[in-house]
Formats: structure tokens, C-alpha cells, sequence
């Protein structure tokens, strides 16, 4: 079965085989993955997620990361509080909008960062060892390919709903 047919899939087509599923499931396992490592250092996926985001991006407010890591914001809240809690994160108020807060990494969690890029790069690399190795660079680009064409895809369909 050619999975990247321009035409329609078929009916009969198996929902475990379909790239949808697959690409859920190997998600999912790849969280649990990650998560058996996490919890020797105290320390959730969700909790890596937004270390790992801010670390990138520090200075987000909590809507936007939020919205980044597709949670509600007062679920981020929470998680927020008891990051701060354990002095991993700082809020501090944004500078041209008194209602909003910024988010920034503390220097206590400068020295587990590089614990969890472990454990991510630990993860991958199990993930895709059953990948010959001359694929498994080709294997990522084709993921980062489809990741933008989607969110092409949806820029577009923004830029026309707001046309």
C-alpha cells in the first residue's frame, strides 16, 4: 500500500497502518519513553516540555505557551505555580502589558537542561535505531517536511478566513 497515493485512501484501509495512527502511537510511545526517564529527576513530560520550550524561547508570556504546547492556559497555570515552587521557573511582568507575565528559567534548572536533552536525544535515538542508518537522516527531514507543509497549509487557511 502506497501510503502517499495523491488519490483518496481507500475504505477498506486498516486504522493501526494508517499514517495517522502510526504517527499517534509512536508519539505516545515516545512520551512514555521519555517519562520512565523523567521520573528519576522528579520531573514530567509536561514539566520537559515547557522547560525545553522556554529554554528556546524565554520571555513567552503563559498564553503563548499555552497555546504552543496545546494546553489551557489555567492548566499551564497550575503546572507554572508548582514549577515555580521548585524555583525551575520565574515569572516576571511583561513590559508593555501589565496584565501579562513572562516566562524565564531559573539558574537551578540550568544544570538538569542538559540531563533532559539527554534523555530527548536518548529517546530518539531508540526510536529510530531499527532505522539503517543512512535513512534515518532522510526519515527526519520527510517528518520536518510534512510538519511544515501542515502548518503552511493552516498559515494559509488563517491569511484567507481573515481575507
Amino acid at each position: 500500500m502506497d501510503i502517499f497515493r495523491k488519490s483518496a485512501m481507500p475504505e477498506n484501509i486498516e486504522p493501526d497502518i494508517s499514517l495517522g495512527f502510526l504517527m499517534h502511537d509512536v508519539s505516545r510511545l515516545m512520551r512514555r519513553n521519555f517519562n520512565r526517564r523523567a521520573q528519576e529527576m522528579g520531573l514530567t513530560i509536561t514539566q520537559g516540555r515547557v522547560i525545553i520550550h522556554l529554554e528556546r524561547n524565554e520571555g513567552l508570556s503563559q498564553v503563548e505557551l499555552a497555546s504552543v504546547l496545546e494546553v489551557q492556559p489555567i492548566t499551564l497555570t497550575r503546572l507554572i505555580d508548582r514549577m515555580e515552587d521548585s524555583q525551575w521557573v520565574e515569572r516576571r511582568p511583561h513590559p508593555s502589558d501589565r496584565r501579562a507575565v513572562q516566562l524565564f528559567l531559573t539558574d537551578k534548572i540550568q544544570p538538569m537542561l542538559a540531563d533532559i536533552k539527554a534523555m530527548l536525544r536518548q529517546t530518539l535515538e531508540e526510536t529510530i535505531s531499527g532505522i539503517a542508518e543512512g535513512r534515518q537522516h532522510q526519515f527526519l527531514e520527510t517528518l520536518g517536511q510534512m510538519k511544515q507543509t501542515l502548518l503552511d497549509t493552516e498559515n494559509r487557511e488563517d491569511a484567507s478566513d481573515a481575507g
